[in-house]
């Protein structure tokens, strides 16, 4: 068991994935509206397990040297460890409260981004995160 940690670490280190762990299979999932627009589907990859054991032990690196970094503003409550968005809901629900009490008008926007990750060039990702003084994780 110990050779096969060393190697899964030894995965971390270098920057040399194994070819097999690069391949997926990906399927479209229909979403809603007209079938035959393709717009109205959603890619997902079928990845192989030990490159999703991989990646989520990188992401666990990325986000706690981002909270050690403070590089996520309280506002920032979505996918952290000790945040919730549930709390963003209860701070919602008494400004509507408030609103009502001293019958005030509430302006509310909530903005979805269209395919906001696909947008993002990986150059700026790294650039934000040496930023914060993330660097190799």
């Amino acid at each position: 068991m110990r050779s096969e940690t060393d190697a899964f670490y030894g995965l971390l280190e270098e920057d040399n994935m194994p070819p097999e762990l690069l391949h997926a299979k990906t399927i479209l999932l229909y979403k809603k509206g007209n079938r035959l627009d393709i717009g109205n589907y959603r890619p997902i990859s079928l990845l192989p397990v030990l490159y999703k054991i991989l990646t989520r032990v990188i992401t666990d690196r990325v986000s706690t040297a981002a909270e050690n970094a403070h590089a996520l503003p309280p506002e920032q409550a979505g996918f952290r460890r000790t945040y919730s968005t549930v709390d963003h809901i209860h701070s919602l629900n008494q400004l509507f409260e408030k609103s009502r009490e001293f019958n005030m008008p509430l302006y509310v926007v909530f903005i979805d981004f269209k395919k906001a990750f696909d947008s993002i060039e990986l150059q700026s990702i790294w650039e934000a995160l040496q930023s914060y003084g993330i660097d190799a994780v």
